[in-house]
């Protein structure tokens, strides 16, 4: 990732390492987020859905080492390889900065920043700029 001299980015470091841990198997979930990273014209969504403490986060970090060369991807999954994500975020509600969208948004801008010229150049000169978020609900 991006290493920002101000610290604006937000490591996730820690955090993939203590979900990782002691991660082993689900190789069928990977071969089907494989399956649908892979095919053309597929979603560009894919909701992961589960209980809670059912093993969400860990597959998504999961992701994310092998994303970093940190481990290998299953056999079945080449295109799990170094480099494959761009940028990666995690929400965690005890993490008030995690679930903070104006975070959220900095954070994935300084890694794409990181790995795009272009996408770089365009941040800087976006410049700051104030953002308004205005939510109305209306219960019935």
């Amino acid at each position: 990732m991006l290493a920002a001299p101000d610290k604006l980015e937000l490591n996730f470091d820690s955090y993939i390492a203590e979900r990782t841990k002691q991660f082993a198997g689900r190789v069928w979930v990977f071969e089907r987020i494989h399956e649908w990273f892979t095919l053309p014209g597929a979603s560009r969504f894919l909701l992961l859905t589960g209980d809670p403490g059912s093993g969400k986060t860990a597959i998504a970090a999961r992701l994310v080492d092998f994303s970093r060369g940190v481990v290998p991807p299953p056999p079945t999954c080449p295109k799990f390889s170094g480099g494959f994500l761009s940028a990666v975020h995690f929400c965690v509600a005890r993490a008030g900065s995690w679930i903070d969208p104006t975070s959220f948004a900095r954070s994935i801008s300084l890694q794409l920043a990181g790995l795009h010229q272009q996408f770089a150049v365009a941040l800087k000169n976006a410049g700051e700029r104030s953002i308004n978020i205005q939510v109305t609900q209306e219960v019935a």
